[in-house]
């Protein structure tokens, strides 16, 4: 899934392209599916290991959001000067009754338009800061149950995906109640 939705020119999508690379290499490297039904699993030897990396794209991250917001600032700011020059003399030309109650005269003049239009646009286009605010890096673990290594299903997925691991005593190792 991306993570972005950016103009090929934009400033953004090659910090957004690298972040999105850096996840799936991780993910590549430590996480193994078992199904849809099942879900995915690491090793518990590689947990720390992986928390780490996961930290240093958390950090990647909120480095990223800092510049972003700048970044998105300048384009938000860009585009709304851009729709207000476009949009200004149709304003003047057949203004809005809500823009006509507003006013003395019977027609606005360009800096009125200019106005209203800036007020509608600041309405409607966020704030850089609200834009960015949900860019995280989520990662939930949950234990592996008893019943779930007594499964066979589970068993057989697990071989699967660490064929070079000893699974024969499984369940003698596993320690489900701590």
């Amino acid at each position: 899934m991306r993570i972005y939705q950016f103009g090929k020119d934009s400033k953004l999508l090659d910090g957004c392209k690298k972040i999105e690379k850096e996840v799936e290499e991780l993910r590549e490297i430590y996480i193994s599916s078992l199904g849809q039904h099942i879900g995915n699993i690491i090793l518990k030897a590689k947990k720390k290991e992986f928390e780490s990396k996961l930290e240093e794209i958390r950090k990647k991250i909120e480095t990223f959001k800092k510049e972003a917001k700048e970044n998105i600032k300048a384009e938000f700011k860009q585009s709304k000067k851009s729709l207000i020059e476009v949009l200004r003399p149709r304003i003047v030309k057949n203004p809005p009754s809500s823009l006509i109650g507003k006013i003395s005269g019977g027609k606005p003049t360009n800096e009125q338009a200019e106005m209203y239009l800036e007020d509608r646009l600041n309405k409607v286009i966020p704030n850089a800061s609200q834009f960015i605010k949900n860019m995280e890096l989520i990662c939930n673990f949950k234990d592996v149950t008893h019943e779930m290594l007594k499964n066979s299903d589970f068993q057989k997925a697990v071989r699967k995906v660490y064929p070079y691991e000893e699974w024969k005593n499984l369940l003698k190792k596993a320690r489900p109640f701590n």
